[in-house]
């Protein structure tokens, strides 16, 4: 998902619990839950999730409409939310 209007993001510290990250693996949608560190943004618990959990692949067997960013098991992270 990309957020075109800046201003949809938010920039004050996280007041919520938990970073929830969204795999698709072959058997579906998997949700793992992570707690939030203090002092950090939103944007920032999931970027730094993001840079430590995966890699991103421009394609996966020689099919370009297969890139994205790949967990070391082969599942796609599709994206985050926080509770």
């Amino acid at each position: 998902m990309v957020i075109r209007d800046r201003s949809l993001i938010s920039t004050e510290r996280t007041t919520m619990k938990s970073l929830i990250i969204i795999l698709l693996s072959l058997t579906g949608l998997e949700d793992l839950k992570y707690p939030i560190k203090p002092g950090l943004t939103c944007e920032e618990h999931a970027a730094m999730w993001r840079e430590t959990h995966v890699t991103y692949h421009e394609s996966r067997t020689a099919d370009p409409k297969l890139q994205g960013y790949y967990t070391p098991d082969g599942k796609l992270f599709v994206g985050y939310y926080f509770k």
